[in-house]
């Protein structure tokens, strides 16, 4: 009597099952991941207007004490932050007032999207 050899590996109808289900999850979880990107971008723009706010309201403390930089435009707040000038993003110009607190626009150009976001600036001379 001869010994049955066993055959190893995959049958057709593995594969495709397998085929399936991976197809299935990929389409579930690339719309999501896409969705993330955005909303990462949005969040990169609310997280660097909460950084020029805050940075505003500690110059004008500053700026008591006869430190900090002048603030006459929405557009100045990029000096207030470490390094100047963020790259990617703009402050849309606006006159601030010495004393006062005026809200500022901050976009964001990618490709593929557009973000905004807003901060408030406090004028000092």
């Amino acid at each position: 009597m001869r010994a049955r050899k066993s055959q190893k590996g995959f049958t057709l109808i593995d594969m495709t099952v397998v085929f399936v289900v991976t197809s299935v999850v990929a389409a579930t979880a690339i719309p999501s991941y896409i969705g993330m990107k955005d909303d990462a971008k949005r969040s990169a723009s609310r997280s660097i207007a909460g950084a020029l706010a805050s940075a505003s309201a500690n110059n004008f403390l500053l700026r008591g004490k006869g430190l900090g930089v002048a603030i006459t435009n929405c557009a100045d707040a990029a000096n207030l932050m470490l390094g100047g000038a963020m790259t990617g993003y703009t402050i849309q110009p606006k006159a601030v007032a010495p004393s006062t607190l005026e809200l500022c626009t901050l976009d964001h150009q990618v490709p593929g999207a557009a973000t905004a976001a807003n901060f408030a600036v406090y004028g000092v001379l």
